[in-house]
């Protein structure tokens, strides 16, 4: 019988590899760190393993991390570890690019590649477990879709995206209400994503934006030769495009009167003529409508017809506008993320400035903010896009008296007042000590000090 000697080097080589094989499979859902000492091994040998959730906190390590890096056993957050205040870890993932990372502690540099989560952390069952329309084969895609809304910490949009996830494939029509800009289409693609027909097409149509003497050929289709000017083997509208799918109809209030009558037609009997036909086709479309209008109002007022409004609300939606929302530096940087992926080069988010822009009363909404990020970002001619790319008629209104609208921890405040502050500035940068103590206009240390005086706890180390 023959015998394989093994080395002691390379049994405990392949031991590391096996247990660091199954921390990565069993953390596969959290934002990892590989790290290594060496910038030419982290891709081909990383030795440090770090996880960490999507607010910062790390959630495991392995052990060759423990041994290098102390205060890894208990609960931390990896701007307790590390110097992340020039960059966005989240960021550095979305370039795949290996960075170094300073360890506060002893000043040692660590290289690392940042990872994004591999899936979903739990599913929808979870969330809306009393929903029986979830508990299909399509659980994960349905989260895909929706889950920006679901997890939202304004508890009006998690709230409309649970309502979403419920009446999904139940051939409800949906209304959705809110301002210009607030992202009601974003959130009707989401509806649709989550369903059954998410397969087949989603068709937009944007009533104020199509002029009166168009609308109607453009929403129920012309048969060959209907008026001068028409395509010889006409041409099938909106609705039409739509069979199967969703037809999201966009500012459903700036619908002439005499067209609604024909909507109301399509929904009640479920086939479209075309201007000029002389048969009807059949359609299977869901319907989501949407409006900045007050239909209700516009009811009494006789502007749009009582009976198609009862049709088209058979679940209605209301999207606030982002001034009001309690997740609004959340949307901040996520639409930063999303812009700053068009740059070529790895883009961060000054902290004054996603603060400043958190504060801003945004009249055009989510539309108006994504618009000065992309120019900022465009114009932006360093690693860190700050109040100076923005631009000039912009960066004046973000640009107030400091003094007036930063919170201060003054020693006159009742520690209630001064807890909600820290608590507040705290969860706002996803517990972020850095950053909280930057929007609090005090340092680091001054934050800890406060934190141990009020007896604050994280939700990480609760």
């Amino acid at each position: 019988m023959r015998v394989l000697g093994i080395s002691a080097f390379y049994h405990d080589s392949a031991a590391a590899l096996i247990e660091d094989g199954y921390f990565l499979n069993q953390t596969a859902q959290h934002w990892m760190i590989f790290g290594h000492s060496s910038r030419n091994f982290v891709e081909a040998q990383p030795e440090v393993l770090i996880a960490f959730d999507e607010c910062g906190n790390i959630a495991a390590s392995n052990r060759k991390a423990q041994e290098c890096i102390a205060g890894l056993s208990g609960p931390r957050h990896v701007d307790e570890i590390f110097d992340t205040s020039a960059v966005h870890l989240h960021d550095v993932a979305r370039t795949d690019t290996i960075m170094p990372l300073r360890l506060r502690a002893t000043g040692a540099v660590l290289y690392a590649r940042i990872r994004a989560p591999l899936k979903r952390a739990s599913r929808v069952a979870s969330v809306v477990s009393s929903s029986n329309a979830v508990h299909d084969a399509h659980a994960d895609t349905n989260l895909d879709a929706i889950s920006r809304f679901l997890h939202s910490r304004d508890s009006r949009i998690a709230r409309n995206a649970e309502i979403a996830l419920r009446i999904a494939g139940k051939h409800l029509p949906i209304l959705i209400l809110g301002e210009t800009g607030v992202g009601k289409e974003v959130f009707a693609q989401a509806l649709h994503a989550s369903g059954a027909r998410r397969a087949k097409p989603f068709v937009a149509v944007n009533c104020g934006a199509i002029p009166d003497s168009l609308i109607e050929s453009e929403l129920f289709g012309y048969a060959p030769g209907a008026f001068t000017g028409a395509r010889s083997r006409g041409a099938r509208g909106k609705i039409a495009q739509a069979n199967g799918g969703t037809l999201f109809l966009d500012e459903i209030g700036d619908m002439p009167l005499n067209l609604q009558t024909r909507l109301l037609r399509v929904l009640a009997e479920g086939e479209v003529l075309p201007l000029g036909g002389d048969a009807p086709v059949r359609v299977d479309i869901d319907v989501i409508c949407a409006t900045h209008r007050d239909l209700a109002r516009m009811v009494e007022d006789g502007t749009f017809r009582e009976d198609l409004y009862y049709r088209l609300s058979g679940a209605t939606l209301h999207m606030p506008p982002l001034r009001e929302r309690a997740d609004i530096l959340d949307v901040v940087h996520a639409v930063f993320d999303e812009e700053a992926q068009s740059a070529g080069h790895v883009l961060t988010l000054d902290t004054r400035l996603a603060e400043r822009l958190s504060r801003f009363s945004w009249p055009g909404n989510i539309r108006q903010l994504r618009n000065v990020l992309r120019y900022a970002c465009a114009v932006c001619d360093a690693t860190r896009v700050e109040l100076r790319h923005v631009s000039p008629d912009v960066a004046a209104l973000l640009a107030p008296d400091e003094t007036a609208s930063r919170p201060a921890l003054a020693g006159s405040d009742s520690n209630d007042d001064e807890r909600a502050r820290i608590v507040d500035a705290l969860t706002r940068h996803h517990w972020r000590p850095n950053a909280a103590a930057e929007a609090l206009g005090v340092s680091r240390a001054t934050l800890y000090r406060r934190i141990a005086k009020l007896g604050i706890v994280g939700p990480h180390r609760s």
